[in-house]
């Protein structure tokens, strides 16, 4: 078995396609943009030692995050 690996989704965009919405967070169906785009890898969590999502300090993504 290979070492689990770290998974990096880059999310610093500026929004200004979305009005200036950090798009992360905006619904996007029964969710979350970024819980569609992290929804995928649940298949390969056994493979997966992290996510990691990168934004800008500016967004404060920490205040959405559990």
């Amino acid at each position: 078995m290979t070492d689990p690996i770290t998974i990096v989704f880059p999310i610093a965009g500026t929004g200004v396609r979305s009005g200036f919405k950090f798009r992360p967070f905006l619904e996007l169906g029964a969710g979350t943009f970024i819980e569609a785009a992290a929804r995928p890898f649940r298949a390969w969590s056994h493979a997966i030692r992290q996510l990691v999502f990168v934004c800008l300090e500016e967004h404060d993504a920490g205040r959405f995050m559990e």
